[in-house]
């Protein structure tokens, strides 16, 4: 079972993690980029109605856009010249109702990369600390915090089950919320992502133990897992 829990993990569309990511002040995507990245993530075309909402100036100005959402950057090079930039589009056909719908999968998909993570000990923050443990007693008590400290770094930051569950979803989750409200009021200029480093210390300051998984592994527990994970990348939300 491990050796497919990894092949899994190697799959797990993993552009929910960039959400954290932090946007750029100020940038402009061209039409032919965002297809591109959209094409790459999703493996369809985009709806024109979502291209003209990601290469809007207006939204693009902040770098709180849907380029941040779809690809997981929030970077996009230069501001497009000014003598080049396109006109304000009309109103939008989907209202971005299908940039919303997408924004839940992802957050949807972090729920289920916990649930995936939680399925074998080497993704665990707290367990690996227990196995050293059992190795050589460790002596500073603060250690798992020093764990955490590092794990959770920008620099480090990956597949660990902790900072799935307690951080990378309920961030996605409140991003996708905020994404809907912002589409709803046509506030284009709102920020979506909350910031994250606030995010990460009042996490830091659980107890490493508190977060550990608690769910059973068995063969059954990685199918349903992955049925969960196919049926949300099955999902159309065109």
């Amino acid at each position: 079972m491990f050796s497919k829990l990894k092949m899994a993990l190697a799959l797990m569309p993993v552009c929910a993690l960039g959400m954290l990511s932090a946007a750029a002040d100020e940038f402009a995507l061209q039409r032919e980029e965002f297809a591109k990245y959209y094409r790459q993530i999703t493996g369809k075309e985009a709806q024109e109605g979502l291209v003209r909402f990601a290469i809007d100036a207006k939204v693009s100005k902040s770098g709180r856009d849907a380029y941040a959402i779809v690809s997981g950057s929030g970077r996009a090079g230069r501001p497009r010249p000014a003598d080049t930039a396109r006109p304000e589009a009309a109103p939008y056909p989907d209202d971005g109702a299908n940039l919303v719908a997408r924004a839940e999968k992802i957050a949807a998909l972090c729920d289920a990369m916990a649930d995936l993570l939680a399925l074998h000990t080497d993704y665990s923050l707290w367990e690996s600390y227990q196995r050293l443990d059992a190795v050589e007693k460790v002596r500073n008590p603060d250690f798992p915090k020093t764990l955490f400290e590092n794990a959770s770094c920008g620099y480090c930051r990956s597949h660990q089950y902790e900072l799935a569950r307690y951080w990378y979803a309920p961030h996605a989750r409140a991003t996708a919320k905020n994404l809907a409200k912002a589409i709803a009021d046509g506030d284009r200029k709102a920020r979506l992502s909350p910031p994250a480093e606030p995010e990460r210390i009042a996490l830091k300051a659980k107890p490493l133990a508190s977060l550990r998984p608690t769910s059973s592994r068995t063969a059954e527990d990685f199918r349903k897992v992955m049925r969960a994970i196919d049926s949300l990348c099955s999902a159309s939300n065109d």
